[in-house]
């Protein structure tokens, strides 16, 4: 539990990093953290959030106290999420919708990397692609932060290299910058 609670409270201590104009979102990462800490204490399988029940989250795992905080960043469009069998396609598409996309990212090595990829296990496709990528955004300025989800999926965002690694040293552990030459 100890480590889960440091995650848990890496990531609402991130989250004035992440999101600076935001304070209801910081204010609301602290309140369900609480809201986690009120259920483990008292063995419930739910949440309480200002009166209301939110008993879609378990608490069967050690990392799943982190869950709740994650899902906020997925819905409030800081994270784009998908399986790791997700095509270069669908990612792209995922990471494209997302505000912080950088909007002048070039995707000129992109038809060479696919051709060089061809028959690759979509597992590794992905994880090889996501890698390329975030190779080629860090060279010009831009990040491409992974949260770990605990799981097979992926959860991952653009930002200023600077910020992101402010954010990957101050997560304890749950955040790391993608990014290898190797793909």
């Amino acid at each position: 539990m100890e480590s889960s609670s440091k995650r848990a409270e890496a990531l609402v201590d991130v989250a004035a990093l992440w999101m600076p104009d935001n304070p209801e979102i910081h204010v609301w990462f602290r309140a369900v953290l609480d809201a986690i800490y009120v259920a483990i204490a008292e063995d419930q399988p739910f949440i309480v959030l200002d009166g209301e029940v939110f008993d879609e989250y378990t608490f069967d795992e050690p990392d799943d106290i982190a869950q709740p905080l994650l899902d906020c960043l997925a819905s409030n469009d800081h994270l784009a999420g998908f399986g790791r069998k997700a095509s270069p396609e669908e990612i792209r598409r995922q990471l494209e919708s997302l505000p912080s996309y950088p909007r002048d990212l070039s995707w000129d090595w992109y038809p060479a990397f696919l051709h060089a990829n061809e028959g690759l296990h979509s597992g590794d496709l992905a994880e090889c692609f996501l890698q390329a990528l975030g190779e080629h955004g860090y060279g010009h300025g831009t990040a491409l932060l992974a949260v770990d989800t605990q799981s097979d999926s992926y959860a991952v965002t653009f930002m200023p290299t600077d910020l992101a690694e402010q954010i990957a040293g101050a997560s304890c552990g749950w955040a790391r910058i993608v990014r290898s030459a190797e793909c």
